[in-house]
């Protein structure tokens, strides 16, 4: 990845007083092409009424979630995100479907591997968002790109019968999302972006 002092700085002005913020990478056309062939086969199963599939111009990989934040905290995070440079390509993997977490699944998801790379790009991110008061993150990361939600996990799990396959791409940027909570699920818009 190139430095990210040269990425679009450009913030949009959200009206609430409290952003609910996180920061993702968006699949390439290659993969967002794989993804959405998954979920096509998926949706066509008897119990996919049972899932509300998230629309593949929505497909991401979330690196941090950050919760409610002021303002002036995304400004800084911009900022602080801003400074940072990082080392080496960005290339990453992507899985069939499976249920996601595996006690108590409630997604359906395409897993992507931990890469060296990539967990620079957390510890680095993360890094940012402590510095501008998020709570540090207890939970190992564990890359998904989310296919669909189980509208009640009660109700049993559903059979993929996915053929085990994989798909490479290549990260081009990360993004700083707002996501806008409604009845017909999240709404995200872009609040900034850095070039890798």
């Amino acid at each position: 990845m190139s430095n990210l002092p040269g990425s679009k700085k450009q913030l949009a002005a959200p009206s609430e007083q409290q952003i609910r913020a996180f920061l993702a990478i968006p699949p390439d056309r290659y993969a967002k092409a794989f993804l959405t062939d998954y979920q096509q086969q998926l949706m066509g199963m008897r119990w996919s009424q049972g899932v509300r599939w998230v629309k593949p111009e929505q497909f991401h990989l979330t690196v941090r979630f950050l919760g409610d934040l002021s303002l002036l905290q995304i400004q800084e995070l911009v900022n602080f995100i801003s400074q940072q440079s990082f080392s080496g390509h960005l290339s990453l993997t992507l899985t069939e479907p499976s249920l996601f977490p595996a006690q108590r699944p409630h997604t359906i998801v395409a897993r992507v591997p931990t890469t060296p790379e990539l967990g620079e790009l957390v510890d680095r991110v993360e890094k940012c968002a402590q510095s501008v008061g998020v709570a540090a993150e207890r939970r190992k990361f564990r890359g998904h790109i989310t296919l669909g939600r189980l509208k009640d996990a009660r109700q049993g799990q559903p059979v993929l019968n996915c053929t085990p396959s994989q798909s490479f791409w290549t990260a081009t940027h990360l993004v700083l999302y707002q996501s806008n909570l409604t009845p017909q699920g999240a709404i995200y818009q872009q609040l900034a972006s850095w070039s890798f």
